[in-house]
């Protein structure tokens, strides 16, 4: 009886002692696990720390994360945009026309599950595209070899409360496992995508304060240098390259009379009269950079098109305001207009945007352009 009695017992001591390894090796696996992750993600944080475009932060995110997680070999994330549909913001091991998809919603998995509100393992991709898209997208995601996973690991991104970002990390071949080791170690690495996305998105809100004027929403003149000069430096190595044919058109803009605006209409008069014209310059000049200097001065940089084009729509312009004077108070603007090119690629963008502003200048003191006579030469264009 005592013999049995101590089996019975050194039975149970081994089983305990069982449970114990197993847990101490669960919980030994997940602090690893974790502190890994948390070398992983400072990582991240240095390589993010000084990008400005959204898509490269996203691109670093999406591949350190494939690498991170075992079995996964490739994976997507995409972003929530201003219509409220996911896009693709970063792809790996799919072609580049997948990031022609946009998404609603309803259309995620992630969502239907459990409302975008933790990570999950998904099975059965094909059945569930399927289910959720249409035929045609359906179709389209399959062509693109968007199907072909055995399992996918899905994490919802918040910031401030709400979802901005899915990130899929895709196994061609394995199903990703699902035990309490997962679990706490994809919620952790949910918490930390957060943070790493709601510290850029207040890095990137204090960023855009630093570069849009407030009162037009146009970027402001540090931000334009900026931009001027890397352009400046684009054509500069063209030219060194004999590549040289390109021209930039730096356009500076003040607006007449302003000063009266203010003195007889008042200051809310005077904010609107700029912000129109602001509003009308990015309507005109869509496709270029336009900017607000200081007070009523403004400069527009042109990297397409032509001077006749240009004097196209500084004419249409000119034209618009004069139509709509009594609900614009804007009665008519001086401007310059000088190319970069070739001939002045060596001057700063201080001296740059001196020419052109003594060419405004001249044109608000004359009411003609003294650069040349544009009218002239764009009529002879014309007429070869």
């Amino acid at each position: 009886m005592a013999l049995k009695l101590l089996i019975v017992l050194s039975g149970l001591l081994i089983i305990s002692n069982t449970v114990y390894f197993f847990k101490y090796n669960l919980l030994k696996r997940n602090i690893i696990s974790i502190q890994l992750l948390k070398k992983l993600m400072k990582e991240i944080h240095l390589e993010i720390s000084n990008l400005d475009n959204k898509y490269e932060v996203c691109e670093i995110i999406l591949t350190k994360a494939i690498n991170f997680i075992k079995f996964s070999t490739r994976g997507s994330l995409l972003l929530i945009n201003e219509d409220g549909l996911f896009e693709y913001a970063a792809i790996k091991g799919y072609p580049e026309e997948l990031k022609n998809l946009k998404f609603k919603k309803e259309e995620l998995y992630l969502y239907k599950i459990n409302n975008f509100k933790e990570p999950a393992i998904l099975t059965d991709i094909d059945k569930l595209d399927k289910s959720l898209l249409t035929e045609m997208k359906y179709d389209k995601l399959k062509d693109l070899d968007g199907l072909n996973i055995k399992s996918t690991v899905s994490f919802p991104i918040h910031v401030n409360g709400e979802v901005i970002a899915i990130m899929n990390l895709d196994s061609e071949s394995v199903t990703f496992e699902k035990n309490r080791q997962t679990k706490i170690l994809y919620e952790q690495i949910k918490y930390d995508l957060n943070s790493i996305f709601e510290n850029y998105d207040v890095r990137e809100k204090l960023t855009q304060l630093a570069n849009i004027d407030e009162l037009t929403g146009l970027i402001n003149k540090r931000q334009f240098k900026k931009i001027i000069d890397k352009e400046i430096e684009v054509l500069r190595k063209s030219s060194n390259k004999g590549k040289n044919d390109k021209k930039l058109y730096l356009i500076f803009l003040d607006i007449d009379n302003f000063k009266n605006i203010n003195d007889e209409k008042g200051h809310y008069f005077g904010d609107m009269a700029l912000k129109h014209f602001a509003n009308l310059l990015k309507e005109y000049f869509s496709q270029d950079v336009v900017s607000r200097i200081y007070g009523d001065e403004f400069a527009i940089l042109c990297t397409e098109g032509n001077i006749c084009k240009i004097q196209a729509k500084i004419k249409s312009l000119k034209s618009i305001l004069e139509d709509n004077i009594i609900n614009t108070n804007v009665e008519s603007f001086s401007y310059g207009i000088m190319a970069i090119d070739e001939k002045n690629l060596d001057k700063s963008y201080e001296i740059l945007m001196q020419d052109v502003d003594e060419l405004m200048y001249k044109d608000k003191n004359h009411k003609k352009l003294l650069m040349f006579n544009i009218d002239d030469y764009c009529n002879e264009i014309h007429t070869r």
